[in-house]
């Protein structure tokens, strides 16, 4: 944990160079995965809220930040969950698409955890509203082990909404 926060401050002081920034906001709604991930904390339809850095250059950039879900419906009901989450993004005009490292935080009845390292990939469509907006539609899967393609199904997607702010 020590040091993924270290790259994330190193990230943050680059962040100067890079030409475009934005805050981002997302909206996440999550499906059980039973099959491929059964030690995520989130329930069918629970909802998580992140607030994100997103540092830009070109086509390509980095998203830093984390999410919040409360009373969670999942084997363990967690009270809350914090994820952390560092992604490789790219985008081209409407698409993007990345590649998350992440961590849960869990806090339960029964005390207070750190999930192991996970990864998630992206992909979404963003459509501009204005020179400084954008709204976009995104589905997630995450997955622990790369053997987690093979068993790929479009019913355990997560899915979400972002709006961005460009400054």
């Amino acid at each position: 944990m020590k040091k993924y926060l270290t790259l994330c401050f190193c990230l943050l002081f680059v962040s100067p160079l890079f030409a475009q920034k934005a805050l981002t906001v997302v909206v996440k709604e999550y499906d059980k995965r039973a099959k491929s991930f059964p030690d995520r904390p989130y329930g069918k339809d629970d909802m998580s809220y992140g607030l994100y850095l997103d540092i830009f250059d070109g086509m390509g950039g980095w998203r830093m930040g984390a999410s919040y879900a409360g009373d969670l419906t999942g084997p363990d009901q967690a009270n809350m969950v914090i994820t952390p989450e560092i992604t490789l993004l790219g985008s081209d005009k409407l698409f993007v698409s990345g590649v998350s490292l992440m961590m849960d935080y869990i806090d339960s009845d029964t005390g207070t955890e750190w999930s192991d390292l996970y990864f998630q990939i992206q992909l979404g469509l963003n459509v501009p509203l204005g020179n400084r907006f954008q709204a976009g539609i995104h589905a997630y899967f995450p997955f622990t082990e790369i053997q987690d393609f093979g068993d790929f199904d479009t019913g355990e997607l997560d899915y979400g909404i972002s709006i961005s702010c460009a400054f």
